[in-house]
């Protein structure tokens, strides 16, 4: 008895070649997801460093702007250094503040605020700056 070709039934499924491509493909496409993710999570923890270093910038501005004309001098600046979480959480952290008086009138004092960090390579991360000027109350005009 012979086999008619025709009447054999047909090959269902895969093969190991369909199967190894298909395996290929997907651990390609694994790795790009997984090195999305990463990058995304990098962003993420750059930009609520920006964020952290900006309300510390923020902080120290308000605690220095409250202080009494006579108290706002470049020695009290000096002595301003980092919250502790925020020194811990921004790497390589540091504050610094500059006072100075400011041409014109009313007596102004002109005061600086910016905030440093290093980046996860170690390389500087732009800086945040807060400029503000504090007027004399007591002053009076000429």
């Amino acid at each position: 008895m012979t086999i008619n070709p025709s009447t054999r039934t047909k090959r269902r499924g895969f093969g190991l070649a369909e199967v190894a491509v298909s395996a290929i493909l997907l651990m390609v496409a694994l790795v790009l997801v997984a090195q999305i993710v990463i990058g995304l999570a990098a962003e993420r923890k750059a930009a609520e460093q920006r964020q952290r270093a900006f309300q510390e910038a923020a902080n120290v501005m308000e605690r220095v702007t409250s202080r009494t004309w006579d108290e706002l001098t470049p020695e009290y600046a000096k002595g301003i250094t980092l919250a502790v979480p925020t020194s811990s959480a921004l790497r390589g952290g540091s504050v610094d503040v500059a006072i100075a008086p400011a041409s014109g009138e009313p007596p102004a004092k002109k005061i600086a605020v910016e905030v440093r960090w290093r980046d996860r390579t170690g390389g500087p991360e732009a800086p945040v700056r807060l400029v503000s000027w504090v007027y004399h109350q007591g002053a009076t005009k000429p």
